[in-house]
């Protein structure tokens, strides 16, 4: 015998979109994912390690970046220098780290059109934690039920546009060659 709502029975109370992508874009089975464990063994202390700067990790640190500083008041590429220095000070980032960080393509991306439009909306909402109550159908695509799951995660940042909507963005520091490669990637997102 076996019982026939089996999916339900493994189906989590919630999830993060980091979680939900990583499934849909690796082929990882959630359940793997959630019964992941890390020895002790496992965590090297920031001091003991010799991590090498990857490009996720300078992802990190651009997210981070465009997290602290004010959009308006990087007029140079100086400015962003400036501030690194400034963020090297206060420890949030180190001095190898800093100068892996692209100042180029964040002071680019602070003055292109899409930037302007952030800089002239009323409110910037950087980082802001969201849940929402979703089919369970949209990520499990077995689950026939109506069950919901909670999904949780982080908006990089989201304004309000002259029309009144709410524009979210979500950064991305991949290189790719057409942005249909960066949609079929993040899509799930």
């Amino acid at each position: 015998w076996k019982y026939q709502n089996f999916l339900l029975s493994k189906l989590p109370i919630k999830s993060t979109v980091s979680t939900i992508k990583k499934m849909k874009t690796e082929d990882v089975d959630f359940f793997e994912l959630q019964n992941q464990k890390i020895g002790l063994a496992e965590i090297i202390p920031e001091f003991v390690s010799c991590e090498k700067i990857t490009s996720s990790k300078i992802g990190t640190l651009t997210h981070l970046v465009l997290q602290k500083i004010d959009f308006n008041s990087v007029k140079t590429e100086k400015d962003i220098k400036i501030f690194l220095e400034y963020l090297v000070s206060k420890n949030f980032i180190n001095e190898e780290e800093a100068l892996k960080i692209n100042t180029k393509r964040i002071f680019n991306f602070l003055n292109s059109n899409f930037a302007l439009k952030i800089k002239n909306s009323k409110k910037i909402y950087k980082e802001k934690p969201f849940c929402i109550k979703i089919d369970a159908s949209k990520i499990f695509s077995e689950c026939k039920n109506k069950e919901k799951i909670f999904v949780q995660g982080i908006i990089d940042l989201y304004y309000i546009n002259e029309n009144g909507n709410i524009v979210l963005v979500d950064y991305k520091t991949d290189f790719v060659e057409n942005e249909n490669d960066l949609i079929k990637k993040y899509g799930v997102q």
